[in-house]
């Protein structure tokens, strides 16, 4: 800002000389047009100052100047309200506002629209009113994209992160996914002159969304930013859970939370469960889930309990069924699955992550196989990659093996994520790992202390089709002698595959062998029939 800009005789600057100063320009002038194409530009910077000083300075521009602009509107109308003052008025002018941005007969740009039902996704979430939160985000979303195609120079990277995060919280966890990639391709790689809380916020986005190294120099800018000035509790926040999400995908899971406690829990709805999400991650990946899922739960409960909002269960979906997994109750977590994760590629490929699990490759090679032929997110990339290789792996012959290895090779390398791995069972991990170093992708891991987090529910070596056999009639039969009657075989040979088939399930007696088999849906109707048989040919 100029000398000129602030002493210049009745000057909006003369109220806040610190804001932009082609606002500041526009306002003093009593230009709305102008004004409205400069707050279009600073608007996060704007709005994030809004009681004092972007409220003085609207204060400046009559109503009906502010009246001609939908934008200005609804930003004098949330400063108002942030101000405490005016609060009939500041609600009066944010229903038009929103209802100008939803009425397609009114000459609107998309960009404000945009803006405009993002920011009234966010008020609606603030309020507890996720279903309205959620129509509202999808709204702006679509109204985002069409900005793209158009311009270039408003904060677009911004706006889709605040949408991503608004649909994130109110259960849109795939849609969320896609509003941050599209907020990653138009963000700039180098972050702007803008607030370190601001910058933190999205270096955890592109973590959340996959890009460990983006958000690691987005993290590098966000501190350098704020060098030498103490923090917001929402910026503390937003640093930790970056860095943490960056220090999990180096299976530093006791870093991690060595940290948490400089945290200060009084923080946001939003930014309090993003907070527990990422330290129950990090308690898992130290060998603790039952701490984990434990801890989680409770404060889910306080969270409703002290705020009164509901958490939404698909926002704590994945995280619930990962730790219900690491402790092998496998039914759990695919009812979590089933009813909690929202339609789409998330959930499949969480399904498919089941289906290995109990066993079942040639299931999970099925459940991939649904997944749309649209780009994903890296993350959810990441992890389906990783559950096709394993699923390959488990078939030996497969001829499709090396070119999936190199592939999940060179996506874990361009996105620095490792955890898509520890999310394999064991004995997957290991001979993923292994066929990764065969292929020369060994340095992925290396000085790293990788590892599974999730337990080998089902033998590396399978049950055969005739162990099968006998342990479905093993349901409904007492002894080695009648199982060997109703199969037309010796005792002796039953007695020898009932042996295989408790050692291969890690059973001590028959109670024990039918409780895992049904826990693991061992027989059920999609269970692997021609085991020998590759899910391609």
């Amino acid at each position: 800002m100029t000398d000129e800009h602030a002493s210049a005789p009745g000057a909006a600057g003369s109220v806040a000389p610190d804001l932009p100063a082609a606002f500041l320009d526009a306002i003093a002038e009593g230009d709305p047009r102008a004004a409205e194409a400069a707050a279009r530009l600073a608007w996060f910077e704007l709005a994030g100052r809004c009681a004092t000083p972007t409220g003085e300075a609207l204060r400046r521009l009559d109503d009906a100047s502010l009246e001609e602009s939908p934008l200005l509107s609804m930003l004098a109308g949330l400063c108002e309200l942030e101000a405490g003052r005016e609060s009939e008025g500041a609600l009066l002018r944010i229903a038009r506002a929103v209802e100008a941005a939803q009425d397609d007969r009114r000459g609107v740009m998309a960009i404000d629209r945009a803006l405009i039902l993002s920011a009234e996704s966010a008020r609606h979430q603030r309020h507890g009113r996720l279903d309205e939160a959620n129509d509202v985000a999808r709204a702006a979303l679509a109204h985002a994209r069409e900005a793209t195609t158009r311009l270039r120079s408003v904060p677009l990277s911004d706006l889709f992160t605040q949408i991503g995060v608004a649909l994130h919280y109110t259960g849109e966890v795939d849609l969320a996914l896609e509003a941050f990639s599209a907020g990653q391709a138009v963000a700039p790689t180098t972050p702007g002159p803008v607030d370190a809380t601001e910058i933190a916020g999205l270096a955890a986005v592109f973590a959340y969304e996959g890009d460990i190294a983006l958000a690691a120099r987005y993290l590098d800018h966000a501190r350098a930013a704020g060098a030498g000035r103490a923090l917001t509790p929402a910026g503390a926040v937003n640093d930790w859970v970056a860095a943490s999400m960056i220090e999990l995908e180096r299976f530093d899971g006791d870093g991690v939370l060595a940290r948490l406690e400089s945290i200060d829990t009084e923080v946001p709805f939003e930014q309090r469960l993003a907070l527990d999400i990422v330290a129950a991650m990090a308690r898992m990946v130290s060998g603790d889930p039952a701490t984990a899922l434990a801890g989680l739960e409770a404060q889910m409960r306080s969270i409703e309990l002290h705020s009164g909002r509901s958490v939404p269960p698909s926002s704590v979906a994945f995280t619930r069924s990962m730790l219900q997994l690491s402790l092998g109750n496998v039914r759990v977590a695919s009812a979590i699955v089933e009813s909690d994760f929202a339609v789409g590629p998330t959930r499949e490929v969480a399904r498919a992550r089941i289906e290995l699990v109990r066993g079942h490759p040639g299931s999970a090679f099925r459940r991939l196989a649904e997944l749309s032929t649209d780009p994903l997110p890296l993350r959810t990339a990441a992890e389906a990659s990783a559950i096709e290789t394993a699923a390959l792996l488990r078939r030996r012959g497969s001829t499709r093996a090396d070119a999936a290895i190199d592939y999940l090779g060179a996506l874990l390398l361009r996105t620095g994520l490792r955890m898509p791995l520890a999310f394999l069972p064991h004995a997957d991990f290991d001979r993923v790992v292994a066929g990764l170093h065969a292929a020369g992708h060994g340095a992925l891991l290396a000085g790293l202390p990788a590892r599974s987090v999730l337990p080998d529910l089902v033998s590396a070596e399978a049950l055969t089709a005739r162990e099968r056999t006998v342990l479905s009639a093993l349901m409904d039969s007492g002894s080695a002698a009648d199982i060997a009657r109703q199969l037309y075989v010796s005792p002796n040979t039953v007695k020898s595959q009932l042996r295989s088939i408790y050692r291969k399930l890690g059973a001590a007696s028959r109670q024990e062998a039918i409780m895992i088999a049904v826990e693991r849906q061992l027989l059920s109707p999609s269970d692997e029939a021609d085991a020998e048989q590759d899910p391609h040919d």
